[in-house]
């Protein structure tokens, strides 16, 4: 009998049922009612078998009875559908990626609420930020960028929010993370050259753009040499694909949306959305959505981003665009 079942028949002991319905009759301390809570709430609903089962293997059965506080995100088993047969098995069976993927959807000591902050930062059971996002305007709140679809469901000492998705741990910051990246290096050389590298880790809660290197392969050899001759604006190229204090994740985007930039302008970003509901950030098309960071968001573009005062400076000295 696998322990959640036992921990559900436990929890009758504390509980009278009359109906359907679970009644107080005895009183206990916080700490031994907290898992049996979780294992009645999740389990009464009949669609979360599977995280159930990899909760319980993993480590924190201990530690989810003993915080103080706790949040969790729990996942349907519908996450699994098209998964391999044998996913779950072969994940029990490695017990370090267990832990991984499971403690990332538990925060100890922390009982988070959504309750319209649009941008926090929480720290998961295995020390892991955990981003949460608020988008109020389209009611719509993501952790790690995956949908919120039920939330704020109260347990003892802590609160459950079903996702529709399993997170994925942060990347490292810029430009670290772009080291791990062969497709980026260029992005990564030149923030390099132009000293931006203390610039694009100032601020927790950035969606940066990262053009790869066929993106900046689409450029003329006359724009480039433009660019690696005047400092000043090849600074601006590169802090155009910055948007800061907005972390928009692509469940937050809309068709027209803009986002101020952060080059010294500020100059604005719009989002396209074309039939096949694909988005665009200006002309360069979004090939690699969603990659949670230590600092906020990447998406992988196809174009370099060109802000409109760097194109007419280019126009002015001759270079034809195409």
């Amino acid at each position: 009998m696998r322990a959640w079942t036992v921990f559900t028949l436990l929890a009758i002991t504390f509980f009278g049922i009359s109906g359907t319905s679970a009644v107080f009759v005895s009183q206990h301390s916080p700490s031994s009612n907290q898992w049996s809570t979780l294992i009645n709430l999740l389990d009464g609903q009949n669609r979360f078998h599977n995280f159930l089962e990899l909760l319980d293997s993993s480590n924190l059965f201990p530690k989810i009875n003993t915080s103080l506080h706790f949040t969790v995100f729990a996942f349907p088993d519908s996450v699994f559908d098209g998964f391999p047969p044998n996913y779950i098995q072969a994940l029990k069976a490695d017990q370090v990626k267990l832990d991984a993927l499971i403690g990332l959807h538990v925060i100890l000591n922390t009982d988070y609420m959504f309750h319209g902050v649009v941008n926090q930062i929480l720290t998961s059971s295995n020390f892991e930020h955990v981003r949460i996002n608020e988008y109020n305007l389209l009611h719509i709140n993501t952790a790690q960028g995956v949908n919120v679809t039920t939330m704020n469901q109260e347990v003892v000492h802590g609160h459950v929010h079903i996702i529709d998705g399993i997170m994925k741990a942060p990347v490292p910051i810029l430009p670290q993370y772009l080291t791990t990246r062969p497709d980026l290096t260029k992005f990564d050389n030149l923030i390099i050259q132009e000293n931006l590298q203390d610039f694009f880790k100032s601020d927790t809660t950035s969606t940066i753009f990262l053009p790869n290197n066929d993106a900046w392969a689409k450029l003329s050899p006359h724009v480039m040499e433009y660019l690696n001759t005047h400092s000043a604006d090849l600074t601006e190229v590169l802090k155009y694909h910055m948007s800061k204090a907005s972390t928009l994740y692509s469940i937050g985007m809309r068709n027209k949306l803009t986002i101020p930039s952060a080059n010294v302008h500020h100059d604005q970003l719009m989002i396209l959305q074309d039939g096949n509901g694909d988005f665009s950030i200006e002309h360069a098309q979004l090939i690699q959505i969603d990659i949670s960071s230590e600092t906020g968001v990447f998406h992988v573009i196809d174009h370099v981003l060109l802000p409109p005062r760097v194109l007419i400076a280019m126009e002015t000295s001759g270079i034809v665009l195409g």
